[in-house]
């Protein structure tokens, strides 16, 4: 299939080079002379493109040249650019872990991060996605339930694609093919009627060859597939001030997807599984539609977006198979208005309407410790928000911001199963861990929650900004949504936020150098955990905790062709007084899981050689990474490591890049993920995350 479609770009590269104009190649060059000087840093955070330094925030941003030229094709592999972002693939790609500043979050379908995609939620499952024509990517950190209509508790990571309005036809093909991981992107969009309709879209094919070995055989077995694409229509009459944007997009993991495999040590240090090992298995399909209406009137803008996401999800693991069904309708009204002197208001509804079913698979025999079981649940849940935000006009360099936001999230949980009711699972001392039994019940749960924030900033002068910040943030309470034990009943409670932020955002030396940096603090109740035995555990109210550090962002251009950037997270987070669930043992002063103290990135672009119409350059990325604890009893963790990617590749005047990489250039072994089976036996298990990748790289746009 890689063939085919490879074959295939490599056609369409060729019929567009027939066709590439002088025109478009003086621009082209213009272009890349100006990436390589320090440019204004443009977000939309606040709903409407701004300067970065006009924001009272702490955001990390990185356009989608960058992305390429990196090879970062997937929002899991944006950690290596976006300081302090932590996005972690558990048992299988919809299972995904991630944290920001500290605020992680182990229930895998009430994440507390949040990623839009061109204005659209996206799906829990759907946290780890491929990355196509993306314009810049946007890391907002912190609560941002007073813009934002789905509510974010740790941040939002904001993708935005490139727009399809523009009267000239676009292209853009592109291949990597590497010893780990391959892919072949085809993007374009043209005009169906100039001034008016545009058309745009793109597919995408992502395989992974796997890095270990079975037991008696050449395959390798953590072999995965996807193909993925969208369309998109757009209705833009010149002048009207009047857009509207449909959108489908459609993501399939292909029936021999392969991911999740917990290691043991021995499988770990040798990267070799048994003959026995059951390999899993994962389909995974997410459809979404969306309708987009937007008025723009002078300084107000009134938009509407309407967007329904359909996801099946399977899986099938050593100890368990379930599937689940989850289609959520969202729709976000919100308007807009700019003042003079940088002020703005903000106003929003939004409405959000999820039905998620799982069922647990009845097998034929008994899974490890488990017994069969057959259950299902369904969680239907509501969201009504009103939320909004307005920023004073500037005086005496000064401004004022404040915001609140209003949610009433509904919540309402169905079980119907059956079990072995004379099924028990003990510990060596004989403590039952498991009844295999749940009889059928029905519960629900209202809450009523207000968010304030409010912030100040000051300019000092045009080039430097000081702001400090205090929000509220929360993350929704209701019923876990994989029940299947007596303490699945229990109602969560919501967990609340409250966050303390000081920080600047400047530029020096003609705008040749930036740095952006922020202190924070961040108190959280009723934290929301997953406690027990993989496989069955469940999500309990434990304790208290609090989160300090320092976020840092420098970003240089010395020379033409020299960019240098370093960014960096330096805190803890921990337990101020929380206790297990299962064990009854005091959690106080552990680490948080999946919070690292520290994470350090820097990058080095340099354009080393120029002849009349190529240009080379040698790219350098790395990684640092302290420890970070895999459970909550801080029993397991990944030491600190880290990890260096280099590159070389040619810039043509024609649009053509040509490019050599290796990523993980010392094929650094380090785990993804892990847990310890404790005296059910099995010792430690571990996910290996990606060693070395040696690839060529080809890309064609115009």
């Amino acid at each position: 299939m890689l063939y085919k479609i490879i074959k295939s770009l490599s056609l369409a590269s060729s019929l567009v080079f027939a066709s590439n104009a002088t025109q478009t190649q003086t621009d082209q060059t213009q272009t890349q002379e100006q990436n390589y000087l320090l440019q204004t840093q443009i977000v939309s955070a606040n709903k409407f493109d701004q300067n970065l330094r006009e924001i009272d925030g702490s955001i990390a941003l990185v356009n989608g040249k960058k992305l390429g030229d990196l090879k970062i094709f997937s929002t899991q592999d944006l950690s290596k650019i976006l300081p302090g972002f932590v996005l972690k693939a558990t048992a299988g790609p919809g299972y995904v872990l991630g944290s920001i500043r500290g605020i992680s979050s182990t229930d895998y379908f009430n994440p507390s991060l949040v990623i839009y995609v061109d204005g659209i939620p996206q799906d829990p499952a759907f946290l780890t996605q491929e990355l196509l024509d993306v314009k810049r990517v946007e890391l907002l950190r912190g609560p941002q339930g007073t813009i934002w209509g789905q509510n974010a508790q740790a941040g939002v990571l904001n993708i935005i694609t490139n727009p399809i309005t523009s009267n000239t036809p676009h292209l853009h093909a592109s291949t990597s093919v590497g010893t780990l991981a391959q892919n072949a992107i085809l993007t374009g969009s043209a005009p169906l009627l100039k001034d008016w309709l545009y058309v745009g879209g793109n597919i995408a094919y992502q395989g992974y060859s796997g890095q270990l070995k079975r037991e008696g055989s050449n395959k390798r077995p953590d072999d995965s597939h996807d193909i993925l694409g969208n369309l998109s229509i757009a209705l833009t009459p010149k002048d009207s001030g009047f857009q509207a944007l449909f959108k489908y997009s459609i993501d399939s993991l292909l029936k021999d997807h392969h991911d999740g495999f917990f290691l043991d040590s021995k499988a770990y240090k040798s990267l070799e599984v048994s003959k026995t090992y059951q390999i899993p298995n994962f389909l995974r399909d997410v459809q979404t539609y969306a309708l987009k209406l937007q008025f723009d009137f002078k300084n107000t803008s009134l938009t509407n977006v309407l967007s329904y996401q359909d996801r099946f999800y399977k899986q099938e693991l050593y100890y368990g198979a379930w599937d689940e069904r989850r289609g959520t309708w969202t729709d976000e009204l919100r308007l807009v208005s700019q003042y003079a002197k940088g002020g703005y208001s903000i106003f929003g509804l939004y409405f959000q309407n999820l039905q998620n079913n799982i069922t647990i698979a009845d097998l034929a025999a008994p899974r490890l410790h488990f017994s069969p079981i057959d259950g299902k649940t369904k969680i239907d849940k509501n969201v009504f928000a009103l939320y909004g935000e307005g920023k004073t006009p500037q005086f005496w360099g000064f401004d004022f911001t404040l915001g609140l936001r209003y949610s009433f999230d509904a919540s309402r949980v169905h079980f119907s199963g059956k079990g072995d009711p004379s099924y028990m699972l003990k510990n060596k001392d004989g403590q039952v861990l498991m009844v295999d039994y749940l009889a059928p019940f029905k519960n629900s749960y209202d809450s009523n929650i207000l968010t304030p924030k409010v912030a100040l900033g000051y300019d000092i002068n045009a080039n430097i900004r000081l702001y400090a910040l205090y929000q509220n943030g929360y993350k929704a309470g209701g019923f876990f949504f994989y029940t299947s034990k007596e303490g699945d009943k229990d109602i969560i409670k919501p967990e609340y936020t409250q966050n303390a932020e000081i920080g600047i955002h400047s530029e020096f030396w003609d705008n040749k150098i930036s740095l952006n940096a922020a202190a924070y603090y961040i108190y959280t109740t009723n934290k929301q955990v997953l406690i027990g035995i993989i496989g069955n555990q469940t999500l309990k109210n434990i304790g208290t905790t609090d989160s300090k550090g320092l976020e840092l962002q420098v970003n240089l251009s010395p020379i033409e062709s020299l960019q240098i950037s370093l960014g960096g997270t330096f805190g803890h987070s921990r337990y101020i007084k929380a206790i297990d669930y299962i064990t009854h043992t005091s959690l106080k002063n552990n680490t948080l899981s999946y919070a690292p103290d520290i994470t350090i990135n820097a990058n080095i672009d340099w354009a080393f050689v120029r002849l009349a119409k190529y240009k080379f350059f040698l790219n350098l990325n790395g990684n640092f990474y302290s420890k970070m604890y895999f459970d909550e009893s801080n029993t397991l963790a990944q030491d600190p490591y880290a990890l260096l990617d280099a590159s070389i590749r040619v810039e043509m005047k024609n649009g053509l890049n040509l490019s050599v990489y290796v990523q993980n250039i010392f094929n650094q072994k380090y785990a993804n993920y892990g847990y310890d089976a404790g005296s059910l036996g099995g010792g430690k298990q571990l996910i290996l995350g990606d060693l070395r990748n040696i690839g060529l790289g080809l890309s064609y746009r115009l």
